[in-house]
């Protein structure tokens, strides 16, 4: 992951140097996507300044500090992260004062609902949390001004056609707790369903996206929890890959520490 330094230097020479993203990667050894991701999420050194202040105000000047001192707000981000990257966004108000996350979730998962309101309760304590219905599915949306910080994925488009890439901090809460990652990105876009071989009724847990990164975390939190998967790419690259996790062992354990959608 890249320093603070690293970011600014790459926002001096897009303002005062070269607008060309291959030469700024070029000239300061950074990948060019990383110059990209940086440039569209900041624009300029003023913007990325003021994150840094905002940070500074969230309490998140150095973000693992928060991480190493409330292990229940690491858990609890653990699971809203991988929720959030499954089927959730971030976008910024008219206003612009404000950023809201919207999480859908399936109408049926009163469950579910409640476990991404209590979380996000715990992430961001002193916001208020709420459900909107709609078709199918309700939104569960939070407010606050300090979205991006928190979840620095944020960016204009699909997340499916952007880089992500994960902070130092992010990468240490990932690490510490992958269960819960991967129990938030199967509450969003997985599944547990039947698998039929030779006549024989087995289960398994399934996880769809069409994100490389997003797939990427999904494959790293299972090796982390030493989970044996297996990808199907589908040959039309518009459509979804999909991860499974067949092995009897492995699906056993998995009913065990978090079972079917509820």
């Amino acid at each position: 992951m890249r320093k603070q330094e690293e970011y600014r230097a790459i926002l001096v020479m897009w303002e005062t140097v070269t607008q060309n993203k291959s030469h700024i990667a070029e000239d300061l050894g950074i990948p060019r996507g990383t110059v990209k991701d940086c440039i569209k999420r900041y624009g300029s050194v003023e913007n990325f300044d003021k994150c840094l202040s905002e940070q500074k105000t969230l309490g998140l000047d150095s973000p693992v500090e928060v991480a190493i001192k409330d292990p229940e707000w690491r858990k609890a981000y653990a699971y809203l992260l991988g929720t959030y990257l499954g089927d959730g966004s971030i976008d910024l108000m008219p206003n612009k004062r404000s950023y809201r996350m919207r999480i859908a979730q399936d109408k049926r998962y009163t469950g579910l609902i409640q476990t991404c309101v209590d979380t996000i309760n715990i992430v961001l304590p002193k916001n208020n949390v709420s459900i909107i219905s709609s078709v199918g599915c309700v939104y569960i949306t939070v407010y606050s001004t300090h979205l991006v910080q928190i979840f620095p994925q944020h960016g204009v488009g699909k997340k499916h056609d952007r880089k992500l890439t994960f902070e130092d901090w992010q990468q240490t809460i990932i690490d510490e707790f992958p269960l819960e990652v991967f129990r938030g990105l199967y509450h969003s876009d997985g599944c547990r369903s039947q698998n039929i071989v030779n006549g024989t009724n087995y289960m398994r847990y399934m996880f769809a996206n069409k994100s490389e990164d997003i797939l990427d975390l999904f494959k790293y939190v299972c090796d982390e929890i030493n989970l044996h998967w297996t990808i199907k790419i589908p040959t039309n690259s518009e459509y979804v890959k999909v991860i499974y996790v067949s092995r009897r062992e492995d699906v056993a354990y998995l009913d065990e520490f978090i079972g079917a959608k509820y």
